[in-house]
């Protein structure tokens, strides 16, 4: 409306006093605020900025005015501060509106404009929306009138409230008003009123509407006028009187406009009330109270009045001019002035007022009773007028009650029963008590004065009881109105009523005549009362005479009058059609419902009676008991058998209801003796209807499982075709039907035997659907249209407001009952929920439109609730996988639910937060699953357009598309949720789970992100949305955490949406990061393909879109957490342990205390308000722990020592139980024996646990988190009447284990969401970690930061292991926390990249033994705990491999490093046997096995672990891994372990022992496995792309290699020779060629090459393969004898291949100085995670010779040609050897390749150094040297190449020996030189010495002389047979050794 855009010309400027607030909006925020709270701040300001207007009222609204006439039809104006632009459109209907109401242009534009601006769908000029305007500006007037008395009756309820808060604000402006003469303003307002005419061109309706507000507008002032008076803000001055008085006069004798008025039957009864209203104003304002009280003071006229005697003269000469005979209503007033008058007169010094005597005030009365004053006064109070008002009702109710009781005062009143004034009076009385509590309260106030007179009128009554019971009772029974004065009228009855009775008078009993006092002879029988009798000798006092010589008789002898009436009730059938049995019922009924602790004493009512004597005996007193629950079933059942007298059973049923609650299982004993459980409503009275319907439900409470229960239900059906009186009615009975099924849903899981029935008749009965749609089923607009109506009442309204939200309440218990994840189903009720042909509209349509019903928030919220139910029905239903369609929305739907949904966010106050939480679940679950209704939402779009839309897109980009979200109005709605989320640090304190709500809705765009990719765009981008997500997370871990012990459900609660709170906002960062790393990836993938095709594919992914999704915000953040110490905060928050298993054992005991307690009270007969289901569970307990042999012996004991048997006994043992409890519950424990056997069952019994149900709100892991159900517990014991029973000493005890259950409550959601918030943390580590984007790790601080993590999370880890045992009743939730406590432990070691500190290296060894050994030794448990065992061990495996790979620490001496090492040795020996334990468990095994391997390679030496080995593992389950096919992929590791035991004799024969070799032979046997083996171990072939069991053969080997070089010379080496030779070396001779082959060179034709490339290609694996095949034939060379019978046949192939092999690693380092730019021999690209991150770092040999220099290019990640992507690269290429080796650098991974052909490259040679030597030493035995039988050895060249050096030269001088063939000089002058750069490299290693002197030797033999020519010294002269020393050089790192020789 208002703008900042310049006009196109000078705007018109008004008199700012034309505009005005939004008063309707005003008065629904006022109202909204409970009574006396202090009011918000721009609240204050508000009602400050419109003080004006409150003086003012309407006259503010003005009338046309020419000038402001002139301004609408300009182009705008300037009204004060603000400037309005005009629209045609709106100027239109304002100008339209201005002539039919006759308001200011100006004004009625603000109103068009105002009512556009929330109805914007409105077209043009249109008479209904016309109608509506006027209606709204009459809205406007009643809600200004409205929000001014709203102050005056809060400031006069704050000034009466001495507990009211400092916040006087309310009062400040309401005697502000005063001051400026409000009283004055208000009557001048009134008269204007009653004066107004008819606005012109006003048709019918319009002319009714008017004139209907018009008098509301006039009650609404005399509400305010009485409210001033009555609240004593301003005094009434006789001339006010006078006016008043005059206006009233004229309003009953026709006058003003009133006739005119009566337009509609609405219209009339505001007149009516106008009429009333003014009458009581003027009744308050002659002050009886103060009259009464200067009576009781003796004060005169002129000292206390604030009227004197000359103005009281002037008041009567205007009342005397009333003419009471023609004009009824002025009756009342005339009898309040005689009233009046008289008061006056009966003050002290009445000589001073000599001319007020001589009024007749008495002609006055007479008159005002012949038009029955009484009678209107009766009629008045009884209206539904008066009723339904919502102004100061209880004002006008307590100043009728003070002019009756001056009436009683002033005048004689006969309490004779004929008497008509008497019984008007004690109607009178009885209406206007019934209903105000706080006068019934000043009634038994003894210091009321206002109440005396009726107070004695109270006493005259009883003094007639029991001869005369109904009009006192009646009286009674008003004034117990609340629990004290109902306690008051208990007290009266029961303690102080005396007895009268007729009696005949003669002189024999009257004693004295003038006191009229009478003495009984004998005792005398009251009549109608069998056994009641005045006792002989008792005194008594004529009352009055009732005939001739019949006198009533009161008789000093006092009884309990609820004992007399209810002894009456009981003997005297012939009451129960008699008004009597009514009354009495009634003030039963009414005492029953206000007071609990009257209702026990009434149940069981007794009394000590008289009896006559007898035989010869005095008289006696007989005790007799009445039960009532008895009489009234009696009652009841007589009555309902004609319905003759239906309310005494309404009344009859109301009590039963009441005393149910008290004692369920005796009230259900006594009906179902009378047979009443078949009384259902089958009649159209509504008490009647109800009472009955009320009697069900407390049927359900108390576990009264019965088939007329189940026939209530089906009242739902019916009820609605039932005649009722009024349509409010109606409504009541519907509620309370709906209340009933409400409670049979809820009472489900706790009823045995009708449970599933109610279920399957909720879920399943179509006629019971159908009525509970036709109530919800209706459109906010249908609802809208009510008001409007004139056939419709607010009551009416309110009614169907509370069915609609009764309703969806049921819909959403119904969901959260019986709602199971498995729908396959689908029952009937969810199928007519989805269902479009649902009557009278959809479901989903209705609920739509209910969400922008703004007039009733709770109908918004179940509306919203029930919605997001149906989004997860639809989800789940596999009936509606498609179920867009089923919410499809049109436009004007949408922009109605847009405005509603922002709004909620928009104005979320104190009082709206579920109607904010409602609304944001619900977008979030639209999120999750109806994109299309989220879509139409967020950009006002239709939804049928956009799931149109949305197909076309599917049919273009495939099942991906998503919902376009780019509009400006998505932009707007999700600014309004992102400023919410601002407000995080006061939400995090006040509403936390309004903050949750939010975070989740974020959460839900971003899990499902391909849907809302355009939306997050802008969230991305935003780092204030990420600075306050951080902010969110760093204040919630900053709070203090409060223990679980003793808080309050709310503040649990609390606490718990705080952690949900962090956990969401750690998803949204995982989520965000998650997303980020795919479209990159995406990204990637997407240029590969390009450039594959050719450039062929679609452009990449929106460079925009990457550049949105940039998280260099969230990176910044992490970082910033890294070196803080807000990242220790986090981790010792998350990790921090909540459980505490003292709650637990302490709600054990105390649920023991009381199940003995009330079993004791059970067996005594005391069955108190229990439910009779909680009764029954009692029972079965007690059954079974009387079977226990404990309480056998106990019993036998106790019967040994002498006490009583049977039930006594038994309950003196529980007796005794129940204290032994008690002192455990304060840490006194039971020694051990029966009574200790029995605390035990009892604590192991899950009595208790029946009453846990699943919290909608948190999940742990997935799973519902079950919590105790604290009311229904209560509900069940019904504690809330103990404290009125003789039960209240039993309430500290009930309230103590509800204290432990709250407790335990407290700590399982506390859990369930720290859990949450924990595991949400770790996944935000672990993706920053698999980004490579670390947080901060080369930061001295971060890792000191971290160092410091680890420690306490171990000792966390190691407190939560003590807990398992003790949390035996919910294992799952401890073993959940533990488990990501382990994960978090694993996450910080990824983390730790520098060395591990020894003191955390042994604590958190200690913590994760502790944990695998009580993990292992906890048998209660499943195998969940096998995940949290994982978790440890891989923690053990990172820190151990952190501390051994680290190596030594730098800077320390080496005693200090040996000294570390030492301790780590210890530590790791220490933990040896939990691992070898640990390996039994399958799922642990492979880890158990690789930690056990890592410490037993690098931690200890053979002689300290082997015996431990020995002991603890179990090789059984080892060998039977390698036979599993769920081990195939984890084989390699196992046998990696064996190779490491293998290597010790003792473990070679371990696993020898265990059939290690036959194993492995099937192993190779398998054709899983044989089918994995290439044919050529370093090619990779095609099929290895195929996903396989990992490589076992290199494994396999080096075990079996292992085992022949440690048993050495042991005789069963021969053994294991003959078994493994045949089957390698013949059977699978193929595999060994295979391993052995050397693949071809690259050429130089460029066609040839790219076939090579894409080929040839070879794996880490591979080569290891290779080198495992040739160490297991060198170490069975080594055996020469059993190798020259068993293999000398395949010598020469081994040879060849050998030589080929070393001639291809050769041919590689001499291509190196003949074209480096141009070689790649070997592709050996990683396979792995592990060899890609090995990739990443930086080469550790830094050597640019040899394969060193090649390995680089072949070992990059690109060099993978198997992929398409790496084909495309080398097929991109035009040459692909041409790429250039210097232009890779060389990684640890290239380094690892080239060592490892090294490696390969030294056995081949020993293996050629073998057959050498055995050539050389056979030459030595014949003396020649047999050319024809020597092996073939590699030429020079070929060892040239080879760089390793020693083996090289041996055979290079046996084939220069052989061959005779001799070095070029220019191989001797390179060689002089490398070998003497190689001697100083090696100076000061003294383990390389004696190497160093070998090879020296050598070099002497092979190059004679150049070592001389150096300088170098040769210790001796080497021979050939000399050689065999030096070949095995190389073999230590294998662990082999040559034994034979």
């Amino acid at each position: 409306m208002t703008s900042p855009a310049t006009l196109p010309s000078p705007p018109k400027s008004i008199h700012a006093g034309l505009w005005f607030p939004s008063f309707s909006l005003l008065y629904k925020d006022l109202e909204k605020l409970p009574v006396g709270s202090p009011l918000t701040p721009s609240l204050a300001e508000r009602i400050r900025e419109s003080r004006d207007w409150f003086l003012e009222t309407v006259n503010g609204f003005k009338g046309k005015s020419g000038r402001s006439r002139e301004a609408v039809e300009a182009a705008g104006f300037v009204v004060g501060r603000r400037e309005v632009v005009v629209e045609e459109k709106r100027r239109e209907l304002a100008l339209k509106l201005s002539d039919l109401v006759c308001l200011d242009e100006v004004q009625s534009y603000i109103l068009v404009d105002r009512s556009m601006e929330r109805s914007p769908v409105v077209d043009g000029v249109n008479q209904g929306y016309l109608q509506e305007l006027v209606l709204q500006y009459y809205i406007e007037r009643q809600c200004l009138l409205k929000c001014t008395r709203l102050l005056i009756s809060d400031a006069l309820y704050m000034s009466s409230d001495v507990t009211a808060g400092n916040d006087n604000t309310v009062q400040d402006e309401a005697f502000r008003l005063i001051s400026q003469g409000f009283e004055s303003k208000l009557i001048s307002t009134l008269e204007g009123l009653l004066s107004s005419r008819q606005p012109q061109e006003m048709d019918l309706d319009l002319f009714i509407l008017w004139a209907e507000e018009t008098l509301t507008e006039d009650n609404l002032v005399l509400d305010m006028l009485f409210l001033l008076y009555y609240g004593s803000f301003c005094t009434c001055k006789a001339a006010t009187w006078k006016t008043l008085c005059l206006l009233y006069k004229g309003m009953i004798s026709g006058s003003y406009n009133l006739g005119k008025l009566r337009a509609s039957d609405e219209a009339v009864k505001y007149i009516y009330q106008a009429k009333f209203q003014i009458l009581f104003i003027l009744m308050e304002a002659l002050d009886f109270e103060n009259l009464l009280q200067m009576i009781q003071n003796e004060i005169p006229l002129r000292d206390g009045s604030k009227y004197s005697s000359s103005s009281i003269q002037e008041m009567d000469a205007v009342i005397s001019s009333f003419d009471i005979l023609e004009m009824r209503e002025a009756g009342p007033l005339v009898l309040a002035w005689a009233v009046f008058l008289c008061l006056v007169l009966s003050l002290p010094r009445k000589e001073d007022n000599l001319d007020l005597m001589e009024i007749d005030h008495a002609s006055y009365v007479r008159l005002s009773f012949e038009v029955e004053s009484l009678g209107y006064f009766l009629e008045v109070i009884r209206s539904d007028v008066l009723k339904g008002s919502d102004g100061p009702t209880s004002g006008y109710r307590s100043i009728l009650r003070t002019f009756i009781s001056s009436f009683i005062a002033s005048y004689e009143i006969s309490i004779q029963p004929e008497d008509g004034t008497l019984k008007s009076i004690l109607t009178l009385l009885g209406e206007i008590y019934k209903g105000e509590e706080e006068l019934c309260v000043q009634f038994w106030d003894r210091d009321s004065i206002v109440d005396g007179p009726i107070r004695c009128l109270l006493c005259s009554l009883e003094g007639e009881f029991p001869y005369r019971t109904i009009d006192l009772i009646s009286l009674l029974s008003a004034l117990c109105e609340g629990s004290w004065p109902a306690e008051c009228v208990y007290n009266f009855l029961d303690k102080s009523v005396g007895l009268s009775s007729l009696l005949e008078i003669n002189n024999d009993i009257l004693i004295d005549e003038d006191s009229q006092t009478v003495l009984t002879k004998v005792p005398l029988v009251i009549p109608g009362i069998e056994g009641l009798m005045i006792p002989s000798k008792t005194r008594g006092h004529v009352l009055r005479m009732v005939g001739d010589g019949t006198a009533l008789v009161r008789w000093e002898h006092i009884e309990s009058g609820m004992f007399v009436l209810a002894l009456r009730l009981a003997q005297n059938r012939n009451l129960y059609n008699s008004e009597e049995v009514v009354v009495f019922l009634d003030l039963l009924s009414r005492l029953v419902s206000f007071n609990m602790g009257i209702c026990h004493a009434i149940m069981n009512l007794n009394s000590s009676l008289d009896l006559p004597p007898s035989d010869g005996y005095e008289h006696t007193q007989r005790k007799i008991q009445i039960d009532v629950v008895e009489v009234l079933c009696n009652v009841v059942r007589n009555l309902t058998l004609g319905f003759s007298n239906i309310s005494a059973v309404a009344l009859g049923v109301s009590i039963l209801t009441r005393m149910l609650k008290c004692s369920p299982t005796h009230v259900s004993m006594m009906v179902a003796k009378a047979d009443l459980f078949d009384l259902s409503p089958k009649t159209s009275i509504v008490s009647l209807s109800i009472g009955v319907l009320d009697f069900s439900i407390g049927l359900l409470e108390a576990g009264v499982e019965d088939d007329g229960v189940l026939s209530t239900i089906y009242v739902l059906v019916n009820h609605e075709y039932w005649n009722y009186k009024s349509k409010q009615d109606r409504w009541l009975v519907t509620l309370k039907v709906l209340g009933v099924l409400k409670m049979s849903i809820l009472s489900i899981p706790y009823l045995t035997k009708f449970g599933s029935v109610i279920g399957n008749i909720v879920l399943s009965d179509s006629s019971i659907h159908n009525t509970l749609f036709r109530i919800v089923c209706v459109t906010s607009e249908s609802l809208e249209r009510l008001y409007f109506s004139r056939l419709h009442n607010m009551r009416e309204i309110e009614g169907l407001h509370n069915a609609i939200c009764s309703v969806l309440d049921i819909l959403s218990v119904i969901h959260s009952i019986l709602w199971k994840d498995d729908v396959a189903s689908d029952p009937l009720l969810y199928q007519e929920m989805l269902s479009p042909t649902t009557k009278p509209i959809p479901l989903v349509a209705a609920l739509i439109s209910l969400l922008a019903y703004v007039q009733s928030p709770a109908i918004q919220v179940g509306a919203a609730r029930v919605l997001s139910m149906m989004f997860t029905i639809t989800d789940h239903s596999w009936q509606f996988l498609s179920a867009t369609a089923i919410f499809g929305l049109g436009h004007k739907q949408v922009l109605r639910l847009r405005s509603s949904i922002e709004s909620t966010i928009l104005e979320q106050t104190i009082h709206s937060e579920d109607l904010f939480v409602a609304t944001v679940k619900l977008m979030t679950a639209a999120a999750h699953f109806q994109p299309a209704f989220i879509s139409a939402i967020f950009t006002g779009a239709a939804t049928t357009e956009l799931q149109m839309n949305a197909s076309n897109r599917k049919d273009q980009a495939g099942e991906n598309a998503f919902w376009p979200l780019t509009s400006k109005n998505a932009s707007i709605l999700i600014d309004m949720v992102l400023t919410s989320l601002e407000r995080y640090e006061s939400l995090v304190n006040s509403n936390p789970q309004a903050l949750a709500s939010i975070l989740d809705f974020l959460k839900a765009l971003w899990q499902q992100a391909a849907q809302y990719a355009d939306l997050l765009k802008g969230i991305t981008s935003s780092r204030k949305f990420w600075q306050n997500l951080s902010g969110c997370i760093l204040s919630i871990s900053g709070m203090e955490v409060p223990s679980p012990s003793n808080l309050s459900e709310a503040d649990a609660r609390s606490i718990a949406y705080n952690y949900r709170c962090q956990s969401t906002a750690f998803d949204i960062f995982s989520l965000a990061m998650f997303l980020h790393k795919k479209l990159l990836h995406a990204e990637v993938l997407t240029q590969q393909a390009s450039r594959s095709s050719g450039g062929s594919i679609g452009g990449s992914i929106d460079s925009q879109k990457l550049e949105s999704l940039n998280l260099q915000h969230v990176k910044d953040i992490l970082f910033s957490w890294s070196n803080s110490s807000e990242f220790n905060k986090l981790v010792r928050l998350a990790s921090a342990t909540v459980f505490d298993a003292e709650i637990y054992h302490h709600a054990k005991v105390a649920s023991s205390i009381l199940s003995t307690h009330l079993i004791v009270k059970i067996l005594s007969g005391e069955a108190g308000s229990l439910s009779v289901t909680f009764i029954e569970s009692l029972h079965a307990l007690f059954n079974k722990l009387t079977n226990i042999p404990a309480f056998g012996d106990l019993f036998s004991q106790y019967s040994q020592r002498g006490y009583s048997a049977g039930t006594e006994l038994r309950s003196l043992i529980l007796s005794d139980l129940h204290y032994h409890l008690e002192g455990e519950l304060v840490g006194r424990g039971i020694e051990s024996g029966p009574f200790q056997e029995l605390a035990q069952f009892l604590a192991d019994s899950d009595h208790f646990q029946r009453y846990k149900r699943h919290d909608d709100d948190f999940l742990l892991d997935g799973n519902d988190v079950f919590v105790f159900d604290l009311e229904r517990l209560r509900q069940d014991m019904g504690l809330d009447t103990w404290t009125h029973s003789a039960w209240k000493a039993s309430v500290k005890i009930a309230d103590s284990l509800l204290l432990h259950l709250q407790n335990v409550n407290s700590m399982m959601i506390q859990l369930a969401s720290r859990i949450a918030s924990l595991r949400a943390f770790i996944m935000v580590l672990s993706l920053n970690e698999s980004t490579g984007e670390r947080i901060n790790t080369s930061s001295r601080t971060h890792e000191d930061i971290i160092s410091s993590c680890i420690a306490y999370v171990c000792q966390e880890i190691g407190a939560m292991v003590g807990l398992i045992l003790p949390a035996s009743d919910d294992p799952l939730a401890v073993l959940s926390f533990l488990t990501a406590q382990a994960e978090l432990l694993l996450c910080l070691l990824r983390n730790m990249h520098g060395k591990m500190p020894l003191d955390n290296f042994k604590l958190l060894h200690k913590t994760c033994s502790f944990g695998l050994k009580a993990l292992s030794e906890s048998k209660s448990l499943s195998v969940e705990v096998n995940s949290t065992m994982k978790f440890m061990l891989i923690a053990q495996l990172l820190a151990m491999e952190n501390v051994v790979n680290r190596g030594p620490v730098v800077g320390v001496s080496d005693s200090e490093n040996d000294e570390t090492f030492g301790e780590v040795s210890n530590t790791c020996l220490a933990i040896l046997p939990i691992l070898c334990n640990c390996s039994v468990i399958p799922d642990l095994r492979i880890l158990s096995l690789t930690t056990v391997d890592l410490i037993l390679g690098r931690c200890l030496v053979p002689s300290t672990w082997f015996p431990v080995i020995q002991e603890h593992l179990q090789m059984q389950h080892i060998m039977m891994s390698l036979q599993d096919k769920r081990y195939s992929n984890s084989i390699s590791e196992i046998l990696k372990f064996l190779l490491t035991l293998a290597r010790v004799r003792g473990g070679a024969e371990m696993v020898l022992t265990s059939g290690f070799v036959s194993l492995l032979k099937l192993l190779f046997a398998d054709n899983s496995y044989a089918n994995s083996y290439p044919a050529n171990a370093l090619v990779k072939s095609p099929s290895d792309d195929v996903e396989k069991p990992s490589h076992i053969w290199g494994p396999g080997v080096a075990v079996l290699t292992a085992i022949v070089y440690s048993l050495g010379g042991s005789p069963r080496v021969i053994d294991v020779l003959d078994s493994i030779v045949p089957f390698f070396f013949l059977e699978k001779a193929y595999l060994i060629s295979g391993y052995l082959n050397a693949p071809d060179f690259p050429t130089d034709r460029h066609d040839k090459n790219r076939a090579w490339f894409q080929n040839r290609q070879t794996s880490l694996s591979g080569l290891r393969e290779t080198e495992h095949t040739i160490a297991l034939i060198c170490v069975l060379a080594n055996h020469r004898n059993y190798w020259t019978k068993a293999l000398k046949s395949v010598e020469p192939e081994l040879r060849e291949r050998s030589i080929h092999l070393l001639a291809f690693i050769s041919r590689g380092t001499h291509s190196i100085g003949e074209s480096p730019a141009r070689t790649i021999p070997l592709l050996c690209p990683p396979s792995n995670k592990e060899e890609i991150d090995c990739c990443k770092k930086a080469a550790f040999v830094n050597s640019k010779k040899g394969w060193f220099c090649l390995t680089p290019v072949g070992c990059s990640q690109q060099a993978d040609l198997s992929s398409d992507s790496m084909k495309s690269t080398a097929i991109g290429l035009k040459d692909p050897s041409s790429r250039s080796v210097a232009a890779v650098a060389p990684s640890h991974f290239s380094d690892t390749v080239a060592i490892q052909i090294y490696r390969t490259a030294f056995l081949f040679l020993k293996f050629l150094c073998l057959q050498a030597d055995n050539a050389a030493r056979k030459a030595e035995e014949l003396g020649f040297i047999d050319l024809s039988h020597f092996p073939e050895l590699p030429m020079p060249d070929i060892l040239h190449g080879l760089q390793v050096t020693e083996m090289s030269l041996y055979l290079e001088l046996c084939v220069s020996q052989i061959c005779g063939i001799r070095p070029v000089l220019g191989r001797v002058e390179d060689f002089s030189k490398e070998i003497k750069s190689f001697f100083r490299a090696t100076e000061g290693h003294v383990f390389l010495e004696q190497s160093i002197k070998d090879l020296k030797q050598i070099i002497s033999s092979v190059y004679p002389g150049s070592l001389q020519t150096e300088g170098i010294c040769i210790p001796r002269k080497w021979t050939l047979a000399d050689d065999t020393c030096c070949m095995y050089v190389g073999l230590q790192t294998l662990g082999l050794a040559d034994h034979e020789n």
